[in-house]
């Protein structure tokens, strides 16, 4: 996906600005009960990998006349403190884009900005079998 994206203070944002490192795209709502779920594990995923080239990259998905970035902000920071970076789609192009269907989804991208795996549910991603992915990856053996 190529659009922008926005963080907690509305400055715009990329994904280009994760090249050369591993990069896990969460798709998550506030009002998503799986999504809210998983969240914790991506935070405790992120520091599994803490000072390696992996960037754990939640995006809220901000569809709902009653979601705003303020208020996911306030769901995100109750389910992860600051342990993970806020981003927001209110525009809804970066969902459309990875054209997942659903919620949660991931993807991961490996060094170069190839998608590597996708899922579709909710996952335990601090999970043995998810870090040995994320390892994979980074190790170039995606």
């Amino acid at each position: 996906p190529t659009s922008p994206f926005v963080d907690e203070t509305g400055a715009k944002h990329t994904f280009a600005e994760f090249k050369g490192k591993v990069l896990v795209y969460n798709i998550w709502a506030e009002w998503c009960g799986p999504c809210v779920l998983e969240m914790p594990s991506l935070a405790r995923l992120q520091k599994a990998f803490e000072g390696k080239d992996v960037a754990v990259v939640p995006v809220a998905y901000g569809f709902g006349k009653d979601v705003t970035r303020e208020s996911t902000l306030a769901k995100f920071r109750e389910l992860v403190g600051n342990d993970l970076p806020f981003f927001f789609d209110g525009d809804l192009m970066l969902q459309s884009e990875a054209q997942t269907g659903a919620l949660p989804a991931t993807l991961i991208y490996d060094r170069e900005g190839r998608e590597v795996a996708r899922l579709v549910i909710p996952a335990e991603w601090d999970e043995a079998e998810a870090i040995e992915l994320i390892q994979a990856v980074l190790d170039g053996k995606s």
